[in-house]
Formats: C-alpha cells, structure tokens, sequence
C-alpha cells in the first residue's frame, strides 16, 4: 500500500467521533460559531486528534484573519485564488 491510499484510507477513520470528510464538510461553519454544542465539540476533539484537519483549520483561521483585518474588499485576483485554495481543500477532502 503507497503513502497516498493510507492517507485515502486515514480519512475515513474517526477521530473524535467524526472522520475528516465530515469535518470537512462543516468545517467552515465550526469557524464560524454556527455549529450545536454537540457538533461542535466533536469537531473539536477532531481537530485535537487529526494533525491534516488541524492544519486545514488553522489554514482557515489564518485567511479569515487576514481577510478581517484589511481595510478594502479584496481584488478579484484575490478572491479567485482564495476561491481555488478553499475548493482544493474540499476536492481532497471528498476522495
């Protein structure tokens, strides 16, 4: 088995009660505070136990920070390669 089918095959293992693909899914809505208690204490305790899901949710963070802290919307350009960043991590989280 390569590296690639182990981190395929990793994604579909609970951490924290949820897989990654989950996590994925609702990620965005954890950052945001719209997730129940419940959910969001799964993801949480996913986040503690998943290095890759803990990085895409710092990754998150970071850009969410960056994005709050400027003072003009940003340019096309930018929205477009923030738009591919994110739909990147979402593609490899659906595989």
């Amino acid at each position: 088995m390569n590296l690639t089918s182990m981190v395929h095959l990793d994604m579909f293992r609970k951490k924290g009660g949820v897989t990654c693909i989950q996590v994925a899914r609702i990620l965005q809505q954890y950052l945001d505070d719209q997730l129940d208690e419940g959910a969001a204490a799964q993801v949480a305790d996913h986040l503690d136990e998943c290095r890759r899901c803990g990085l895409d949710a710092e990754s998150y963070r970071e850009v969410k920070v960056a994005l709050a802290s400027r003072s003009r919307p940003p340019s096309p350009e930018q929205v477009e390669r923030l738009t591919s960043f994110v739909t990147g991590l979402i593609s490899e989280g659906n595989h």
